[in-house]
């Protein structure tokens, strides 16, 4: 990546383009529920994580979802209300 400063701005070269627009980061699967809470002109940081350590994490906020669903589920039914929504399998 080469930058270059003019008027003002900053224009950087990449070798990615989408659209015309420059690819700058990816989310991960994990991250976007956190992305997606970011309102607009939150400052938002990229790091590098590797993809083990990414599938990792999905699985585990996947599995902590189930687990909150199921909870949620059971505490319906103990209540003797039907569930507002299906317990995820």
């Amino acid at each position: 990546m080469r930058t270059a400063a003019f008027g003002g701005g900053l224009r950087v070269d990449y070798r990615s383009l989408t659209a015309g627009y420059p690819i700058v980061g990816v989310a991960s699967r994990a991250s976007l529920p956190l992305l997606g809470q970011a309102g607009p002109g939150r400052e938002l940081r990229f790091r590098w994580v590797d993809r083990e350590t990414s599938l990792r994490r999905l699985a585990r906020r996947e599995s902590e979802v189930h687990a909150l669903a199921n909870a949620v589920a059971g505490a319906f039914d103990a209540l003797g209300f039907p569930a507002a929504l299906p317990a995820a399998n």
